[in-house]
Formats: structure tokens, C-alpha cells, sequence
């Protein structure tokens, strides 16, 4: 008897409503290559807010009928005035040789109104419909109007890319890719960065999952997130569990500066790719030949570091500064490891790195600032070695000698790194700004904003741009303004890319666009 009962309750779950779409939701079938939630009418607001602070008018041309439109034609159909567009709808984009094509799923509002789909495929359940050439709709029909009904429909226009599926699907031409990366990167002097490159893509590739793409916009900033989801039980999610937030503690410790044109702080750890961060930073540093030393300068840093990080970039016609701070658990520990990295280079050796030769130098002697021994080296680029447009760009960064100097101490639990033609100037400016005797980055009510939102989101890192300081260094006359942001976070578990943008800022950029256009007068 009881074991009728169980046979019964199992048949009553799986007829019961919903039954399928539990059974299914989570395992959208294997030709699912990427799907496009439309969003609720509402959810363009935002984004026609946007484009009509950047450009006034210009958003009369995002409408729902310009979208809807573009959506029906994709499928074959005149106009989705069938549909109820208080409901969610899909575009379903299916490649699986010859099953490849595009569907779209609905709520139906009125059938009739789906005009001529004679050559089309139509399957209904419980009133909604997927629409689509016959191979497609044949494929998905028995998911899509299971699970997607179900879904809360996303507020925003969002695309969602199915990372395995890709992965499976265009396996061949995923490991062709590989292969001529491999082959590029084949250099004894980038193997390590190389490998550490096709490590993370293989990662991505093997142990994705799903790439959701989303628009969050209004009036005054533009907000695109990308968030990638990690197949349970990979090294890529361990990657991302191992994330934690950040308070940006850090970034309030740098010194003040008005030319600041990049800052950026947070928390990151490698997790389980320990050592493919270690073997990509002591390739960075040491090129093709390793120094003992500096192989276990770059071990130590793992060890004597906390993984918070704040950095802030400056640019002048000499080239640009960097002032860099990072938490420090061993004091001791820092302290012998800047040892081993000036030793390493303390007999100027020369190495190639993605076929530029450059050489680091240890600087004799120490400058002490407030009790603080500062130690340094110089690193110069052989302008030989590289192509012209190279040289000029470098030039930029580094000033016409492409030579920069690195200074180096550890203080108060704090190390510090600064870079440039005024390292030292900047190295003693640092260390007064983290003791309270000097003055500290004060970000403006923009970015103030910016890093409140992220802290909210429990972001684990952020850069901001100060986009008419950088601009203007890459472009001298640019009338670029505002800030472009970029965030990144784990906290739901997966790992969110935020880039953010101002409405001034892109107002700027055009500007500057049509003043460049724009045809001068002859003199």
C-alpha cells in the first residue's frame, strides 16, 4: 500500500503544473546557444533617459515599436501585436548544424493577429507560443513553453550567453583559436604570461557556465554589467568563491593630487590559481630567465600581502607617475622580500618581454623619509627593439628616455610601489598622506557616488577613469569630461563587470568629436 502511494504522489508531481518547467529550467537543451529577454516596456525608460541627456531627441528613436519590430522581422513575423507585451518574450538564437535559427516565446494576447506563418512553425501551451522556422521550434518547444513562462522577466533588455553550450558546440574552432594563441605566445620569454593566458580562456570556456549581458541606465549614468556564472564544482567557481568584498580602505591613504587621472582599489585573490599568478608575475618582472631570487620575491608577495590594493595615476608631458598601496601581514616578510628584487636586479640584467628588450637596475642606496628606508630601481626599454608607432606611444607614458624609475618600501603595515619621473617626490608624498600628515585623495561627488554603489553591491574591485585628465594626455585639446567606471564583484557567486558611465562624459567625448569635424576657415 505504501509504496502505491509513493507511485501515485510521484505521478501527481510530475503532471502536476509547473512540474516540467522544474524538471527543465535548469537544463536548457545543448543547441541553446543564447536567448534575448526583452525586458517589460518600462524597461527602455531608462536607457531613452540616457541617450536624451547625451544627446537631446536622440532617444525618440528608442521606442518599444522600433524594438518590436526589429524582434518580428528576426523571426519571420510582421509585428508582434499577438503577443501581450505586459508578458515576458524571448529570442532564442539555436545553432546546431541544420537546427540553426531563431525563435521567439510569448505570451499570446490574440492568436489571429500572428498573420501569415505559413512558413512557420508554431507550438502553443497554456497560452503562450513559440514562433520560429519548423527545426527550431521542433528543438526547443518542449523546454521553452515549460520553462520560460515561469522566469521573472527581466526589468531591463538582457541577453544571456549559454557558455557551455558555445563551448561544446564550437569546440573545433575553440581549439584552433588556441592553438594559433599558443603559437604566438611560443617565445621562451612569454611562456609562463602565455600559458597564464590560455589557462584563464580555457577556464572560461570549460568551466562557464552562462554570460548575462544587462542594460541598468537613467538620466544621468549608463550601467552595463556583465555577470558570468561558473559550472558547479570548477576551478572557476572555487576562483570566485574565494573573492571577497571591499571597503576601499586603501584608496582614502593616497596622497592628494589634482592631476589625478586613474584610481582604482579593492580586494582580489587568486585562489586556485595561485600559481598561475605566480608564474605570470615573475615572468613580467624577469622576462625568458628567472632569477631565483626574484621567483621567490613573487612567492613571498603572496604570502606577506593581504590582497588589498589601491593605486592612483597621474600624466604629464614627462610621462606618467603611479603611486601604488597594498596591504602587508608581514612586515618582516616585505622587508626581505624587496631584498631579494633589488638583488635580483642589482647587476642590470636585460631581458625580453613580448619582444621589447628592457633592462632593470637597482639604484645604490636608500632615501629615509620619516624613518622609512625607500629603495629603487630603474627600468629602461631599448627603443631599438620595437616598432616606431611603439616607440611614440611609450613615449607618452614614460617620457622620450623610456626610462622610469621604481621606488619601493614597506611602513605601518602598508607596502608601497611608486613609479615615474618624480618616483621619489611621489614615494615621500605617499608615506606623509598615510600617516595623516599630508594631504589624501578626496573623490568628487561623482565618484564619492560611484564607490558608495559598489560598496552597496559588495564589489570586491574598482578603477575609475577621470576621463578629461586621461584624454587629454592621449589627445591634447580633448573637451572629454566625467568618468568612466569599471567595477568587479562576486557576491551572488558569480562574477559581475560593471562599466559605468556619465551622461556628461559621453557628452564630453561628442563634443569633442564635432569640434574635430567640424571644417576651419581659411586664414
Amino acid at each position: 500500500m505504501k509504496s502505491r502511494w509513493i507511485a501515485a504522489a510521484t505521478l501527481f508531481a510530475l503532471l502536476m503544473p509547473g512540474a516540467e518547467c522544474f524538471a527543465t529550467k535548469l537544463a536548457p537543451p545543448p543547441e541553446l546557444i543564447a536567448s534575448l529577454d526583452r525586458g517589460l516596456p518600462s524597461g527602455l525608460d531608462g536607457v531613452r533617459a540616457f541617450v536624451n541627456a547625451v544627446q537631446p531627441g536622440l532617444g525618440m528613436m528608442i521606442t518599444d515599436a522600433v524594438i518590436d519590430s526589429s524582434l518580428a522581422g528576426e523571426v519571420g513575423l510582421t509585428s508582434l501585436d499577438a503577443f501581450d507585451h505586459q508578458r515576458a518574450m524571448y529570442l532564442l538564437f539555436v545553432d546546431e548544424g541544420g537546427k540553426s535559427g531563431i525563435a521567439l516565446v510569448g505570451r499570446l494576447a490574440d492568436r489571429r493577429k500572428l498573420g501569415d506563418v505559413s512558413k512557420l512553425e508554431v507550438a502553443t501551451r497554456r497560452g503562450w507560443a513559440l514562433v520560429g522556422a519548423a527545426p527550431v521550434v521542433k528543438e526547443l518547444s518542449r523546454w521553452a513553453l515549460a520553462a520560460l513562462p515561469a522566469q521573472t522577466p527581466a526589468k531591463t533588455p538582457t541577453v544571456t550567453v549559454y557558455v557551455a553550450h558555445v563551448a561544446a558546440r564550437y569546440q573545433a574552432q575553440i581549439e584552433q583559436l588556441e592553438a594559433r594563441m599558443k603559437t604566438q605566445l611560443a617565445r621562451p620569454e612569454t611562456a609562463r604570461v602565455g600559458q597564464a593566458m590560455l589557462d584563464g580562456f580555457a577556464a572560461l570556456m570549460s568551466d562557464g557556465d552562462r554570460l548575462r549581458l544587462t542594460i541598468d541606465s537613467d538620466q544621468q549614468q549608463a550601467g552595463l554589467d556583465l555577470a558570468l556564472s561558473a559550472l558547479p564544482r570548477t576551478r572557476l567557481e572555487q576562483l570566485f568563491r574565494a573573492q571577497r568584498p571591499s571597503d576601499y580602505a586603501l584608496l582614502d591613504q593616497l596622497p592628494g593630487a589634482d592631476a589625478t587621472a586613474i584610481v582604482m582599489a579593492g580586494h582580489l585573490a587568486a585562489g586556485p590559481y595561485h600559481q598561475a599568478f605566480v608564474d605570470a608575475l615573475t615572468q613580467m618582472l624577469s622576462g625568458g630567465g628567472v632569477p631565483p631570487g626574484l621567483a621567490n620575491y613573487v612567492e613571498a608577495f603572496t604570502k606577506f600581502s593581504t590582497g588589498d590594493t589601491a593605486g592612483a595615476w597621474s600624466f604629464t608631458p614627462n610621462g606618467a607617475s603611479m603611486t601604488y598601496l597594498y596591504g602587508v601581514v608581514d612586515r618582516a616578510g616585505a622587508e626581505m622580500g624587496l631584498d631579494q628584487l633589488l638583488a635580483s636586479y642589482a647587476g642590470g640584467p636585460t631581458f625580453e618581454l613580448f619582444g621589447v628588450k628592457q633592462t632593470s637596475k637597482t639604484v645604490p642606496g636608500a632615501l629615509v623619509h620619516d624613518g622609512v628606508s625607500v629603495r629603487g630601481y630603474d627600468q629602461t626599454y631599448d627603443p631599438k627593439s620595437m616598432p616606431k608607432a611603439s616607440r611614440e606611444a611609450m613615449a607618452k607614458f614614460m617620457g622620450k628616455n623610456l626610462t622610469t624609475r621604481t621606488e619601493l618600501a614597506v611602513f605601518d603595515q602598508i607596502g608601497l610601489v611608486t613609479s615615474g619621473p618624480n618616483a621619489a617626490a611621489r614615494a615621500t608624498s605617499a608615506i606623509d598622506s598615510a600617516r595623516g600628515n599630508g594631504p589624501r585623495f578626496a573623490p568628487s561627488e561623482e565618484v564619492s557616488e560611484l564607490l558608495a554603489a559598489s560598496r552597496a553591491r559588495k564589489d570586491s574591485a574598482a578603477i575609475v577613469m577621470y576621463l578629461g585628465l586621461f584624454s587629454k594626455h592621449l589627445t591634447p585639446g580633448s573637451n572629454a569630461t566625467g568618468t568612466l567606471a569599471t567595477t568587479l564583484g562576486f557576491a551572488d557567486g558569480s562574477a559581475h563587470f560593471r562599466l559605468s558611465v556619465s551622461a556628461a562624459s559621453l557628452r564630453g567625448l561628442m563634443s569633442k568629436k564635432s569640434t574635430a569635424n567640424k571644417p576651419t576657415a581659411n586664414k
